[in-house]
């Protein structure tokens, strides 16, 4: 029995993480240094934040893929 109505038992995809940690990572240490950061400085964020999508998004086209392949094949790459 869950007493909290709000709760659901899914997990967040990879996507949802990625950008929870992409906004912590900007509010807690990009936006307060941004003053002082040079054009390399933001160029390498703006790369490094395209890189962490691109994971995520692979991430999640891999979720999938697992979810629709028949569970024969699932016991089947796992070993």
């Amino acid at each position: 029995m869950n007493i909290n109505s709000e709760y659901t038992n899914e997990e967040p995809s990879s996507n949802d993480i990625m950008d929870l940690a992409m906004a912590y990572i900007w509010d807690k240490f990009i936006e307060p240094q941004k003053k002082s950061l040079t054009e390399e400085d933001c160029e390498m964020v703006a790369v490094i934040g395209s890189s962490l999508k691109m994971i995520a998004d692979q991430a999640t086209a891999m979720e999938n893929f697992e979810i629709e392949m028949p569970q024969t094949k699932k016991d089947y790459f796992r070993n």
